[in-house]
């Protein structure tokens, strides 16, 4: 889904979802779960473009390889347009065979992954993006998309030269920061935990956030804490942790919420990620891992869904609490134009108290929510 901003709508109706359900978005590496994927597309014939696909994704079927969506960009630029990150519906694309392409195009015509994008004729609307599922704060079922997409939203509408500006959807969090904002072909992604940066001893995920990121003034401020099986005991001290089996979310902030108890992630047996946070709650409670760590917010809905609030329990004693801010590539050519303007934007959303009344409704819809 795509949000058109500089005079945001009050709400997303389900009939303005339906007018823009035909605009594909295609992310970089956006992994995308559609019905013909398993197919493989035969090179040096041209493409139709169905719903649900991704430039990634048709590289994937065509070269086996999403990484390789750069060849398909260049080879069709013209007809996507300044913007790689978008491809229509019924768009008709050359399917360049790499062997007649690598003998007859020059490689400077080829985009690496990191290479910068075009830069569209005239001035762009600021790109921010951000992913669904992440409730109350950025959800596409939610009025408004959720508390901080409308935090965006009021923010932009403060500010006082009207900025033109877009928030999209694109459902792989991984791919936020590499490429699509490491790339430029997005200014802001909506929203990420800040480690604590004057912490000399961040490693990993915390220190790639604080060395390639860079931070606007909070949107929020979450309080995060570290679930266990009741059963083996709750830790009295983020100490007890050290040493333990953490389960990991894809795309999501363990090694921060770490940094912030002070553990670094080798302190801690770590494996490849779980798909969603019911799969790591549910393998908490199996004893499969033996730690989580999790919005407080959120952890009581998911686990009254999987039926498991007995079974994985956490201290409130060992709570952090997370800013949670819009993060721009710290190498953005217009850095700290960009953040300036936003934090212009939230501070004068706060200073008007606007703030507190999204924030508080979005809060008590959330509660009512889980308790209804």
């Amino acid at each position: 889904m795509k949000h058109w901003g500089g005079t945001p709508p009050v709400s997303w109706g389900k009939s303005t979802m339906s007018k823009l359900r035909n605009y594909t978005i295609a992310a970089a590496l956006v992994a995308i779960s559609i019905p013909h994927a398993s197919h493989a597309i035969e090179c040096g014939e041209p493409y139709t473009v169905v719903r649900g696909d991704s430039l990634s994704a048709i590289a994937a079927r065509a070269y086996a390889s999403a990484s390789q969506y750069q060849i398909l960009y260049s080879a069709n630029a013209d007809t996507i347009g300044p913007n790689p990150a978008f491809i229509t519906v019924g768009m008709q694309l050359e399917i360049p065979c790499l062997q007649t392409r690598a003998s007859t195009a020059p490689t400077d015509t080829v985009l690496r992954e990191n290479d910068p994008q075009p830069e569209p004729t005239g001035e762009r609307p600021i790109l921010f993006v951000t992913a669904t599922g992440w409730t109350p704060y950025t959800n596409e079922d939610q009025a408004q998309g959720g508390m901080l997409i409308e935090v965006v939203n009021a923010a932009m509408a403060r500010l006082p030269e009207q900025q033109a500006y877009r928030i999209d959807f694109i459902n792989d969090w991984g791919a936020h920061h590499e490429p699509l904002l490491s790339s430029t072909m997005y200014d802001f992604s909506i929203a990420w935990i800040q480690p604590d940066c004057s912490n000399a001893d961040l490693q990993g995920n915390a220190l790639f956030r604080c060395e390639k990121l860079a931070y606007s003034e909070p949107l929020f401020q979450e309080v995060a804490n570290f679930y266990v099986n009741a059963s083996a005991g709750v830790p009295a001290s983020h100490s007890e942790l050290v040493g333990k089996r953490l389960c990991r979310i894809d795309g999501w902030g363990e090694a921060v919420n770490l940094s912030l108890a002070g553990i670094s992630m080798d302190m801690v047996e770590v494996s490849e990620p779980e798909p969603t946070p019911q799969a790591c709650f549910e393998k908490v409670a199996a004893g499969e891992y033996d730690f989580l760590s999790f919005p407080v917010s959120t952890a009581g809905p998911v686990l009254a869904e999987l039926g498991l609030e007995a079974e994985v329990v956490a201290n409130d004693n060992l709570t952090v609490v997370t800013a949670i801010g819009a993060v721009t590539w710290h190498e953005h050519p217009r850095r700290d134009e960009l953040l300036a303007m936003l934090n212009e934007g939230v501070k004068a959303l706060k200073e008007s108290g606007e703030w507190f009344q999204i924030v508080k409704r979005h809060l008590q819809e959330h509660r009512a929510q889980q308790s209804g």
